[in-house]
């Protein structure tokens, strides 16, 4: 899919920086990256605009978050079913601690969690750590 396509399916505005930001995710084929990430895959960009570019697209389910090991914000595009349900599904997230990277392992995940009263879950985020196909 490419990035014209894939803002006209989020009913998003397109913008040059929207089709750039896109095409870095598109690349990467379902690795979470980091803002550093995008910010050197792009020639040209104003730092404020990335940075609503990203919000926009975490607000309406084009890209999730994730945390990677040291606590940094990591994205990467959000699975078809994010889009049918408007909100991000949940699912694993496997990190390779050779190689570094962070990708989204798809299927969701459903955890059982006797919580004591008065907690609420907001969202699940589950990181599994190991050697990638790549690596191991």
């Amino acid at each position: 899919m490419e990035s014209h396509e894939l803002l006209k399916n989020h009913h998003l505005r397109i913008t040059p920086i929207r089709e750039k930001v896109l095409e870095v995710f598109l690349t990467c084929k379902g690795e979470a990256i980091s803002r550093l990430t995008i910010e050197n895959s792009l020639e040209s960009f104003d730092r404020v605009t990335l940075y609503r570019t990203i919000k926009h697209f975490k607000d309406r389910c084009v890209i999730h978050e994730v945390m990677d090991q040291g606590g940094y914000a990591r994205y990467a595009l959000c699975q078809k079913s994010c889009k049918e349900t408007g909100k991000h599904s949940e699912h694993l997230h496997f990190h390779c601690s050779d190689c570094d990277r962070t990708e989204c392992i798809e299927g969701e995940i459903n955890l059982d969690i006797d919580l004591p009263k008065g907690y609420k879950i907001d969202r699940e985020s589950i990181v599994v750590n190991g050697q990638c196909g790549r690596c191991s």
